[in-house]
This record gives structure tokens, C-alpha cells and sequence, in this order.
């Protein structure tokens, strides 16, 4: 698997140090202090960046087209969001952080086990392990840094509890990224689609991401591996976890995907 992208920007993680700015047009921008969007839910994230294009002038459209590179296609700066004018990426830096993470170890053992070593801002450590079974996967994530079982079997809880993670640390970036292209289609859809809605997998809901791969065309490959498809296929699915940005597009049709990709196959 090729390396993360992601970097710890060493940005303040919630408040930081107050700074102000102008948009393109002139407007000025309130001073304020740094917000970590990714420390947000994502309908508040999107409320909060809302909020921002509202203040600086901007078109109601700049929030949701930034909103995209949080999560669903996810970069480690904002001067990568390379369809945002320049002067609004620059606003965007001085008044939200986008922490990532850094992988400092990547290892795989024998039986197909994978283990991946996060480095974190202030010098912690934590792992995220993906366990294979036959058809399945289990992804193993952190929400603490250290233990305080001090299990003598585990070298985690020999190191003692240090603290909580922070969300930004635990959830779809970058913990469960790193895993995605170990996992089937369907997986993959399936874990996208838990991440979002943090409701329990029902009946409804397999059904709705079964409509979805077979309007993006993916349906009849839905057990194979993320690693091995396309470019073209990674897009689609791409396109297929982002119809999954509410909960509503897991009740309803993507009318827009199926227009695009029908007669693909």
C-alpha cells in the first residue's frame, strides 16, 4: 500500500492565536481564533464553514465544495483544494486547522496482519491493526493514547494511560483510511456509510448501498479488493461514498450518480 500522504501540520487542534484577513473581493473578516474542523461532526463542520463563507462574501456553494476535502476526499492542506481561489485557501488557513496524522510504522506479518504505528502532535504513539479472516476484516482503532488496564500480556498497557484521543485522531481520516484499500467494495462502502450515519447496519441500509454500486456500476465486483481496481473504478466508488454525505441519500436513489455512469457496466 502506498505511504499515507497525510503529515501532522502541528496546527492547534480546537482555539488558537486570533487572526484576521480579507477575501478576494475586499470584504475584511472578523478576527477569530482557529477552529479544527476536523475535531467537528461533519453537518457541524459544514454549518461552521457556511457560517465563514457568509461572513467573508463569499458564494453559498464555497462551504460545501470545501466541505468535500474533509473527509470524502480528504487532503492535508488547504492549499491542495486546487478549485478554491487561492485568496480563500489563504483565509481558510488562518482560520481553520486540518491536523493529519503521520504513520511512523507500517508492518505485515506473516498471516496477512497489518499494523500501523500513528505518530500525534504532542509525541504519543498509537496503533490501528487490520486483521484478516477468510473474507472479512476487522480493523482494530485507538481511542486512547497509552492503557490503563496494564495488562502484562500488552505492551500498550505497560506504557500506562496518557490520554483521549481527540476525534480527529480516532475517526474517517486518517484511522480508517489507511485501511480502505484493504477492503472489498462492499466493505468499504459499508464501513463509509457507518462512519457517516453512526447508526447500527440494517436490512434498509444493505439494500440502499446495493442500489448504489449498481448505479455507479460496481455491483457485480462488489467482493473484490479496493487495491486491485482501476482508476476509473476508485473514482466510482469514490463518487458512490460520496452519496452517503447524509443519511437521507441512504433512503433514497442517487438519480445523479446513475446518469452519469449508466451503460458503463
Amino acid at each position: 500500500m502506498p505511504a499515507n500522504k497525510f503529515t501532522d501540520s502541528g496546527a492547534p487542534s480546537s482555539e488558537g492565536v486570533s487572526q484576521a484577513g480579507n477575501n478576494n473581493e475586499g470584504t475584511a473578516v472578523e478576527a477569530t481564533s482557529v477552529t479544527n474542523l476536523l475535531n467537528l461532526t461533519p453537518d457541524n463542520a459544514l454549518i461552521t464553514l457556511s457560517a465563514f463563507m457568509s461572513e467573508a462574501g463569499q458564494p453559498a456553494y464555497r462551504a460545501r465544495q470545501v466541505h468535500r476535502y474533509l473527509w470524502l476526499k480528504p487532503v492535508a492542506s488547504f492549499e491542495e483544494m486546487s478549485d478554491v481561489p487561492k485568496a480563500l485557501r489563504d483565509q481558510l488557513a488562518q482560520r481553520f486547522a486540518l491536523p493529519r496524522l503521520a504513520i511512523d510504522t507500517d508492518q505485515q506479518s506473516s498471516d496477512g496482519t497489518r499494523k500501523f504505528l500513528f505518530r500525534l502532535a504532542d509525541g504519543q504513539a498509537i496503533e490501528t491493526v487490520a486483521i484478516p479472516d477468510g473474507k472479512r476484516l476487522t480493523l482494530c482503532i485507538s481511542s486512547q493514547a497509552g492503557c490503563a488496564l496494564q495488562c502484562a500480556f500488552c505492551a500498550t498497557g505497560l506504557m500506562g494511560f496518557a490520554r483521549n484521543l481527540e476525534p480527529h485522531e480516532i475517526g474517517y481520516v486518517p484511522q480508517f483510511s489507511i485501511a480502505f484499500d484493504l477492503l472489498t467494495v462492499w466493505e468499504s462502502l459499508l464501513a463509509a456509510s457507518l462512519l457517516r450515519v453512526y447508526g447500527p447496519r440494517t436490512e434498509q441500509r444493505d439494500e440502499a448501498l446495493h442500489h448504489i454500486l449498481t448505479e455507479v456500476g460496481l455491483d457485480d465486483i462488489a467482493d473484490r479488493r479496493v487495491e486491485v481496481l482501476s482508476g476509473g473504478q476508485k473514482r466510482r466508488l469514490a463518487e458512490a461514498r460520496g452519496t452517503m454525505e447524509t443519511g437521507s441519500s441512504l433512503t433514497r436513489p442517487s438519480t445523479a450518480a446513475s446518469a452519469r455512469h449508466r451503460g458503463r457496466g
